[in-house]
């Protein structure tokens, strides 16, 4: 039995060998913890190859994971140390390392008016980059459903309604409740720095939760009758455009950027409401202070 393998291709070192942006693995069947529940999850992990050398310690990224990730809490902290070790594991190859997570994170949700409980699974990405005596950037994405009815449907609405009355009501401009609307579609992507360190999942659920109360019409699970009747008030309350949607939220982040409760330091933001009317999608998307995640 060979006990002592001397053998190791990938570290030869050759003048030819270009530099790489990025090596490493990717689609990584893992598992995080939420509290009590354990996540499963795809993930990314990966460094850049420096000129002059043939390929990276591999194994050692995966390893890394293993003590890492399984069941254990998702905090910008343990980002910011696995990627630190994954550079160092790198023995000098390396001097940025990057990080990427794909999975569901549950939430719990209440029903508008009863009470109802049920629960949403929130389709979330999570990456980070660290680079060499510099701070950990974080990516968070996600993606809220919520209703939306058109300004001009509800327009056309009450002008029917008065055409085809005996006394036509001439000082409302909108029904006082519209009926289920198009599904729409909410997708945000938020920068932030580290310097405080935070819960990843607390984080993603409190700004899931700015969103849909900006918004006002986030879809529901469980519900009665009064809180179909709730939601038909609000479709009512908060018609808009995608335009008007994407404005909303924009408004929102930049408050929230200016006053600082996180790092939050940048965001990209596009809508998407998928019509009833017609068979194509209405879409609008703003950015601010935004870099898209390098890989």
């Amino acid at each position: 039995m060979i006990t002592d393998i001397k053998s190791d291709v990938q570290i030869q070192k050759l003048q030819d060998y270009q530099s790489l942006d990025w090596v490493g693995m990717q689609r990584i069947q893992s598992s995080l913890r939420h509290h009590e529940n354990l996540i499963p999850c795809d993930l990314a992990l990966g460094v850049n190859l420096i000129e002059g050398h043939r390929g990276i310690h591999m194994s050692r990224l995966y390893s890394l994971m293993m003590d890492y990730f399984l069941q254990q809490e998702l905090t910008t902290q343990g980002v910011d140390q696995l990627l630190t070790k994954a550079i160092a594991s790198q023995e000098g190859i390396s001097t940025h390392a990057s990080l990427s997570l794909t999975y569901k994170l549950p939430v719990k949700t209440q029903a508008l008016k009863s009470g109802k409980e049920g629960f949403r699974n929130y389709d979330v990405s999570v990456s980070g980059l660290k680079a060499t005596g510099e701070s950990l950037k974080v990516w968070l994405k996600f993606a809220v459903l919520y209703s939306s009815t058109c300004p001009q449907s509800a327009a056309l609405s009450v002008e029917t309604f008065n055409s085809q009355a005996a006394a036509p009501v001439k000082t409302i401009d909108r029904l006082p409740a519209t009926p289920h609307a198009q599904r729409s579609v909410m997708e945000c992507e938020l920068l932030l720095t580290d310097k405080d360190h935070f819960d990843v999942n607390d984080l993603l659920k409190s700004f899931i939760q700015i969103i849909e109360n900006t918004l006002k019409t986030p879809v529901q699970t469980a519900v009665k009758k009064a809180d179909e009747m709730a939601f038909a008030v609000l479709n009512s309350e908060n018609l808009m455009f995608c335009e008007d949607a994407v404005r909303r939220v924009d408004s929102e982040l930049k408050a929230r950027i200016q006053h600082k409760p996180v790092e939050l330091i940048g965001y990209r933001i596009k809508t998407r409401h998928e019509e009833s009317l017609h068979p194509h999608d209405a879409v609008s998307q703003k950015s601010f202070n935004y870099t898209f995640f390098p890989h």
